[in-house]
């Protein structure tokens, strides 16, 4: 037996989450409809004192869920996408020494020393940098951005009136001219940006066999506060990847989370399945180190995937240890009280 949830129930999950989360938001969506499930800001504000919201430098009223950020590593699972529907074999593989030269410009792996010889799916567990560069080399600019448009990327999508996503930042085929900038988007740096809400529309994508469903904040109007008139708010879904191409990212996905010893997104009562990010910014704090971007966007059960969830934490470490967690609580939080 399992209970069915409520929208208010999976929101209080998320927002007991989010409290580990000084700055950043959560969305679980789900895939087969693209209902949202949850939605959190952090931090969050009061509406009693608004005043005291406009002076905080914080921002709690940005709605960070739906506003763009550096995305990195994720789009990895975009870069495979490409070069899978182009017919490059997920056996391609690559020996990783720690960097990669592009065109005269040293790129470096976040391991140093290198990772050694890796396959598609140990490059996506291990989150390679230069096997993922190396890859997009092999891969059409025009079919890049045509996937990333087609997933999402670049373009705002209109949840209800008024309430709208920002559009984020995706490079153009001619930006890829430049081998240093076609590199970078390979592993999702340089321009390209993306909220939250896109980056859980392309994970619905890949856990719906392909499909991608316009996400649904909003389910129908209503009267009488009874009946619930549903026109123009019906499930839209977009073709947006192969099928055999997603059920192999899917697979990349679980072996992420539960392959990888360091990860700390691994629930203990269901499966699932996942990819980080740590995305550079260019900023700095005061103390000279860098802002960082740590995402985590995943899925669960990985037999009948029923959410999608994505999180950010702002100027985290790692997507690992400062949003993998936050996954893993609310993944088990939502499956304990189906369960009860």
């Amino acid at each position: 037996f399992r209970r069915v949830l409520f929208r208010s129930d999976i929101q209080h999950i998320c927002e007991e989450a989010s409290k580990k989360i000084e700055k950043g938001a959560i969305i679980v969506m789900e895939p087969s409809t693209g209902r949202i499930k949850a939605v959190v800001s952090a931090p969050t504000f009061t509406p009693l004192n608004v005043a005291e919201s406009l002076n905080d430098k914080n921002s709690p009223l940005i709605n960070r869920a739906f506003s763009a950020y550096n995305v990195g590593s994720i789009f990895k699972l975009v870069t495979a996408a490409t070069a899978l529907e182009q017919g490059i074999s997920p056996d391609l593989k690559y020996e990783c020494n720690g960097k990669i030269d592009v065109d005269g410009q040293i790129f470096k792996c976040h391991k140093l020393s290198g990772h050694g010889v890796l396959d598609m799916q140990g490059a996506m567990v291990n989150s390679c940098n230069t096997y993922f560069i190396n890859l997009s080399e092999q891969i059409s600019s025009e079919n890049f951005i045509s996937k990333a448009s087609i997933l999402g990327f670049g373009r705002s999508t209109v949840l209800a009136p008024d309430i709208i996503s920002a559009k984020g930042k995706l490079q153009t085929v001619s930006d890829l001219y430049n081998p240093a900038e076609k590199a970078n988007l390979a592993f999702g740096q340089g321009m390209l940006m993306a909220t939250p809400l896109q980056i859980a529309t392309m994970t619905s994508a890949i856990v719906n066999g392909g499909k991608m469903p316009k996400p649904q904040l909003v389910i129908g109007t209503t009267k009488d506060c009874v009946s619930v008139d549903t026109l123009g708010f019906e499930n839209l879904f977009t073709d947006a990847i192969d099928p055999s191409v997603a059920h192999t990212l899917r697979k990349f996905m679980v072996e992420t989370v539960n392959n990888n010893v360091t990860s700390d997104a691994r629930p203990y009562n269901t499966t699932a399945g996942g990819k980080t990010s740590t995305a550079q910014t260019g900023q700095y704090n005061m103390d000279g180190s860098e802002i960082l971007q740590a995402w985590f966007t995943g899925y669960f059960p990985t037999d009948k995937p029923k959410y999608v969830v994505t999180v950010l934490a702002e100027n985290g470490k790692s997507g690992n240890t400062a949003a993998g967690p936050i996954f893993k609580e609310i993944a088990e939080e939502i499956t304990k009280m189906e369960t009860k």
